[in-house]
């Protein structure tokens, strides 16, 4: 995309386009950058909300949120922690965060203009985690990596970094596909930086070693590629399955990573077991309101006694985002979280079969669903929703979707 076509997208609100995009680069590099620039648009949106009267509209999250808020807190005030567990609020603070996205695709469309900075930061930090991969060392850090032989990137952690890169990875492969069933490359030959960032980001996630993110990307993109044309997605399917068995029978370190889930005497996921039984017997106390949010951490070593796991036992969240809602904020609470994602996934495909978007906003919908799709499966092995970073790049793809679906239906009206 030229200036001179994104030019006239860029009117008063350009400052915002520079704010957003450095949200977007951080979201890759800096945790504390998130936080900085990510406060400053929240910021930013409630001024331009309560003092300019620029409202915005969210759709049926107006409804969702709010009562998923009041499930937690209720859950809170009655569970193990009572008063002394609502500093855990706090932590929602992300709510803001997901209404300033949504404001500022509204307000500038952000997904028309060029993310060209940004993919090629996203390629400088996959490539970053492949060369610390290779040397099994972090310049950054000066420091050994902290899970040898896999990926971590600037974040320096192979879990964190795979479930933030699986997101970009499939919103790029959503954007493309429709150009490799057509075989037009027009986005290709006008932004070459987007076919170097989604090979430098395949293969950082594949040398990140999290089989969860694998498997969520494969999924995604044959769900992505049903939306294109289901005969191309069936050979996409026949492509994977024959890239994943070569790969199984030609690379003993990726060999060595599927089989290593079978072998509980020496993995981590005997732990990742007991976790889930922990937390199963915390819902089944407390199965309208679970035991109140983030209090798994003072009762965890309870729950261990009482399965008689050893005093060394790993302690965690539950490495499974839907039982950890279950065990934390009980059936209400996963029922909230379910109703939040379940409205994201079904926007943004009611937008995707919308003939008014235009074929940019389809095709950065589709790319949206794949990774919404990549967080949900991600979360089956993983509590990503917990990890600010991976929530907060959720929150901007599918924050983005939902204001483009949005803005069409012209619901965006105070």
């Amino acid at each position: 995309m030229n200036y001179s076509t994104i030019q006239p997208l860029i009117k008063k609100y350009s400052h915002l386009n520079i704010l957003f995009l450095f949200l977007l680069c951080s979201s890759v590099i800096s945790q504390s950058a998130m936080d900085l620039f990510s406060t400053l648009l929240v910021v930013i949106c409630f001024y331009f909300t309560f003092q300019k009267k620029e409202c915005f509209n969210l759709g049926d999250l107006k409804f969702i949120l709010p009562a998923w808020l009041g499930v937690v807190a209720l859950g809170l005030l009655l569970g193990t922690a009572g008063f002394r567990g609502f500093s855990h609020i706090f932590e929602w603070k992300w709510i803001l965060a997901l209404f300033s996205i949504i404001w500022i695709q509204q307000k500038n469309q952000i997904t028309e203009i060029s993310w060209t900075p940004f993919w090629i930061i996203l390629s400088v930090s996959s490539i970053y985690a492949i060369l610390g991969w290779a040397m099994d060392y972090d310049p950054i850090m000066q420091a050994p990596l902290s899970d040898l032989g896999r990926a971590g990137g600037f974040f320096y952690d192979p879990m964190t970094f795979a479930h933030v890169n699986g997101q970009y990875l499939c919103l790029i492969m959503g954007i493309l596909l429709g150009e490799f069933y057509e075989r037009k490359f027009k986005v290709v030959d006008e932004n070459p930086w987007l076919v170097f960032a989604v090979l430098t980001t395949g293969i950082a996630v594949l040398v990140a070693f999290t089989r969860g993110i694998w498997g969520a990307c494969a999924l995604a993109l044959i769900i992505m590629a049903f939306f294109t044309n289901s005969q191309f997605a069936w050979r996409l399917s026949t492509l994977l399955t024959l890239i994943f068995l070569g790969l199984f029978y030609t690379w003993p370190q990726f060999h060595d990573r599927i089989l290593f889930v079978f072998d509980f005497q020496k993995n981590y996921d005997g732990d990742r077991v007991a976790l889930w039984k922990a937390n199963w017997e915390m819902f089944l106390d407390h199965p309208l309101l679970g035991i109140g949010y983030g209090e798994y951490k003072t009762i965890l070593r309870s729950y261990f006694d009482r399965l008689d796991m050893p005093p060394s036992q790993f302690a965690s969240h539950a490495h499974n985002q839907y039982l950890h809602f279950l065990a934390g904020t009980g059936i209400l609470g996963l029922t909230c979280f379910l109703s939040y994602v379940g409205y994201g996934i079904k926007t943004t495909i009611q937008g995707i079969r919308n003939t008014t978007q235009s074929l940019t906003e389809k095709r950065f919908l589709i790319g949206a669903l794949g990774a919404q799709v990549c967080f949900l499966i991600g979360g089956l092995t993983e509590s990503n929703f917990e990890r600010s970073k991976v929530r907060l790049v959720y929150l901007i793809i599918s924050g983005l979707a939902i204001a483009t679906v949005l803005k069409k239906k012209n619901l965006n009206k105070c």
